[in-house]
């Protein structure tokens, strides 16, 4: 067992398992590797910007394009409610970049409907 101290960057090594009612990952930190819960880790990216990816800036309008898509409390959190093809939110902060295998890239988003939360950017157009 070993403590991790806040502000620890690490990698995502799998998607999320559930044990014991809880939600962990296997991420590599230091070049160890180990599970941690979800709650305890959140999403770090200065900036995502790279070959066929160019990150969108904070407000910028977006829409479903390939619904239905679950707008979750965290990345891999919990559904918070599904949203048709054609739903239009707006980013509210930097994307963030979950490396699961999958590079998973999410954007902090407030719907039409007043909700806040994550949708992946996979499912997302800019309009």
């Amino acid at each position: 067992m070993r403590t991790v101290v806040s502000g620890t960057r690490g990698k995502l090594r799998s998607d999320p398992i559930e044990a014991s009612g809880l939600r962990w990952f296997n991420v590599e930190i230091e070049g160890k590797f180990g599970y941690l819960v979800d709650d305890v880790m959140i999403p770090a990216s200065p900036g995502i910007e790279g070959p066929g990816f160019e990150a969108w800036p904070v407000g910028s309008n977006v829409v479903v394009s390939d619904g239905p898509l679950n707008l979750r409390d965290k990345p891999y959190g919990k559904s918070l409610g599904t949203y048709a093809t054609g739903s239009r939110a707006t980013t509210t902060a930097r994307a963030a970049l979950l490396a699961n295998g999958n590079h998973v890239i999410w954007y902090p988003v407030r719907t039409g409907r007043g909700q806040q939360g994550w949708f992946a950017a996979d499912f997302l157009e800019l309009v």
